[in-house]
């Protein structure tokens, strides 16, 4: 199993680019 910081580092990409995706689909 991946080590928590990376995990947490992946969670925040997958986050990040749900938001962007969000944002693209609102404009």
């Amino acid at each position: 199993m991946s080590n928590p910081s990376q995990l947490i580092q992946e969670f925040k990409f997958t986050e990040a680019v749900g938001v962007l995706a969000s944002t693209n689909v609102n404009e």
